[in-house]
């Protein structure tokens, strides 16, 4: 068995709504054995910032990687609830939020 992590979010409409959804779909799921997951935290939205603010959670489940995971503090906040001693590339992610937070 592997741990997977999958970064759930939404900025648009019934945004707990949606992610509550995605949550139960994926408990559901015949192929996922458990999922547990981080809280809902919002943030700022990443790159065009006019826009709703976004609310995400990180679910110990599955991954698809996103090129710029590493970038989106929508993703690293609920991933480090969950995992605080992940590393990327040599740092950890904790080092990243303070970097994004700087910029």
């Amino acid at each position: 068995m592997y741990t997977y992590y999958i970064s759930v979010g939404s900025n648009i409409g019934d945004k707990r709504g949606y992610i509550n959804s995605a949550f139960h779909l994926l408990q559901g799921h015949e192929a996922v054995s458990e999922v547990i997951s981080s809280s809902l935290i919002e943030t700022e939205p990443w790159g065009y910032t006019d826009q709703a603010s976004m609310i995400s959670i990180c679910a110990e489940t599955l991954t698809i990687p996103h090129p710029y995971f590493w970038d989106r503090a929508f993703v690293l906040e609920p991933l480090h609830e969950l995992l605080p001693t992940f590393t990327y590339k040599g740092m950890s992610i904790s080092e990243r939020l303070a970097t994004l937070s700087l910029a």
